[in-house]
């Protein structure tokens, strides 16, 4: 293990006159580290221990090399895997705030750290296997949105392409995480989905390389509100379609596109609208009642989708489209399938439930619901 300082940064506030005017330089933000020594395991020789050692700091924010993130004076953090960490500190003190980075070298992996391994069964399977020893809790994702939290797991993938395969741990010694790529080389020609209409309808099919892209629909009666009993909207935008800030620069403002390969959703942007409500509970908004707002989120991005036949108890039977990791079709207050109720080859209108006033933790108790039209883009 060796250290070496990169690059000291020192920014402040110019001192005003007045009761400003005597304040202090801004200390010079340092910090030691040093190996955590555990006599009852000699295998332990990437955890490290790190310390403010800013004169009068009484604001600290570490980056541990995109391993962890903290506000503790001091921090106890596990590197996995060896490498080159760029350790980054901020301090603030009475006369101001500077910054550190030293690089932390890593020689080896960690025992400790999340490992495993991949079997390929056939042409479209794949068997993984977690040897991380003694894991407290460990969660497989795959590329396709599946994830499983068992030692070993299967997954299929029926397009050509490579594909993220992920394994995150929680040991004795501290989280890590570890991705391998798997290849596909063909199509799997017997996939159901190559000749499911609604597929096709959606993401264009096999043969459209790129995917299909929606739009909102900008037109009255497009869209709106009402109980889940209905099948239509009741209020709100039934009349007006999709007006205001909130959706001229949220989701009118963007474009989704479906990918049957991979079985993709790809938002051009993460320009959404948010409810009310969840811009209050999710975002730390503070919203009036009924005035939702266009927001850039981060969560909203590419992500797995699932299309699956289920049997509503309003609409009989549908496909539910879900979308994955976090994301959603441009529309966020906390819930992330909707059941598509007509699709051709240029209009999507799907609906969603929701419920305000449990503030959207359960989804089996929404007593409304929400429309949207989507159209193909031209």
């Amino acid at each position: 293990m060796y250290i070496l300082i990169t690059g000291v940064l020192f920014s402040s506030c110019k001192p005003q006159k007045g009761k400003d005017e005597d304040l202090p330089a801004p200390s010079a933000a340092d910090f030691t580290f040093e190996r955590k020594i555990d006599p009852n395991d000699p295998n332990d020789l990437n955890t490290y221990t790190f310390r403010n050692t800013t004169p009068g700091a009484f604001i600290t924010s570490w980056d541990f090399g995109g391993v962890a993130k903290s506000k503790n004076v001091n921090e106890t953090v596990f590197f996995g895997y060896k490498g080159t960490y760029k350790i980054k500190l901020l301090a603030s003190t009475p006369g101001g705030t500077t910054t550190i980075t030293k690089d932390l070298v890593i020689e080896e992996n960690s025992p400790y750290a999340a490992d495993f391994t991949v079997e390929e069964v056939d042409d479209f399977t794949f068997k993984v296997k977690s040897t991380t020893p003694n894991p407290l809790t460990q969660v497989f994702k795959f590329a396709n949105g599946d994830s499983s939290t068992t030692e070993e797991a299967s997954v299929k993938f029926p397009f050509a392409g490579t594909y993220d395969i992920t394994l995150k741990v929680n040991t004795s010694k501290g989280p890590s995480s570890i991705t391998r790529k798997v290849t596909v080389k063909k199509d799997d020609e017997s996939n159901p989905d190559l000749t499911n209409e609604t597929f096709r309808l959606l993401t264009g099919g096999r043969e459209a390389v790129n995917g299909k892209t929606w739009v909102l629909a900008k037109v009255k009666g497009s869209g709106g509100n009402g109980g889940r009993d209905a099948l239509v909207p009741q209020w709100n935008l039934a009349l007006n379609g999709p007006t205001g800030p909130e959706f001229e620069n949220g989701m009118l403002n963007n474009e989704f596109t479906f990918n049957i390969r991979g079985y993709q959703y790809i938002p051009k942007n993460t320009n959404v609208t948010v409810n009310w409500a969840a811009a209050n509970a999710f975002f730390g908004k503070n919203q009036p009642d009924y005035n939702d707002i266009a927001y850039s989120d981060p969560k909203h991005t590419q992500a797995p989708f699932k299309l699956t036949p289920v049997n509503d108890t309003y609409l009989g039977n549908v496909y539910a489209l879900t979308i994955l990791n976090g994301s959603y079709l441009g529309y966020f207050e906390n819930r992330f399938t909707s059941k598509i109720m007509r699709i051709t080859e240029d209009s999507l209108y799907v609906r969603h439930g929701y419920d305000e006033a449990g503030l959207f933790n359960n989804p089996e108790l929404d007593y409304c619901v929400r429309y949207f039209t989507f159209v193909r883009k031209k």
